[in-house]
C-alpha cells in the first residue's frame, strides 16, 4: 500500500480555495463563450472518467478517508477549466489546462503509480499554467 503525505489534504484545501479565487475571476472575466465550456466539460468528462476514476480506485484501495476529498477536488478543477474556458482567452485557456493536465499527472503519480518522468512533467505544466494565468491578468 503506499502511503501518501500527511500534508496532503491540507495543501488539497488550500488549493480548492485558490481554484474558487480563479473561477471568481473568471466570472469578472465574463463568461460568453459558453459553446468553450461545452467542450471543457465535454473534455473533462472524458478525462474524469477515465483518469478521475483510476485515482479514485487508487485512493479507495490505498486511503479510503481521502476519497471524498480527492473527489470534490477534481469536480472543482474540472469545474475551474470550464469556467475559464467560457472566458474565451487564451491565456486563461493554456493555463487552466495545463493546470488540468499538472494535476492529473500529479494524482497518477500520488495515488496510481510512480514513473520517473512525472516530476518535471508536473512542474512544467503547473509552471505553464502559473505564467499563462498571470499573463492573462
Amino acid at each position: 500500500m503506499r502511503q501518501t503525505n500527511a500534508r496532503l489534504p491540507a495543501a488539497g484545501f488550500f488549493l480548492f480555495i485558490f481554484f474558487i479565487a480563479f473561477i471568481t475571476l473568471f466570472a469578472r472575466y465574463g463568461l460568453g463563450h459558453t459553446s468553450l465550456a461545452g467542450m471543457a466539460v465535454i473534455a473533462g468528462a472524458v478525462l474524469g472518467a477515465i483518469v478521475g476514476r483510476a485515482i479514485l480506485f487508487a485512493v479507495r484501495i490505498t486511503q479510503p478517508a481521502l476519497v471524498w476529498p480527492v473527489g470534490i477536488y477534481l469536480i472543482v478543477i474540472l469545474a475551474m477549466a470550464a469556467f475559464g474556458w467560457a472566458t474565451g482567452r487564451a491565456a486563461v485557456l493554456v493555463g487552466v489546462t495545463a493546470f488540468v493536465v499538472s494535476d492529473s499527472i500529479l494524482g497518477w503519480e500520488v495515488f496510481v503509480r510512480r514513473n520517473r518522468w512525472q516530476p518535471l512533467a508536473i512542474m512544467v505544466t503547473y509552471h505553464v499554467a502559473i505564467t499563462s494565468l498571470a499573463l492573462s491578468l
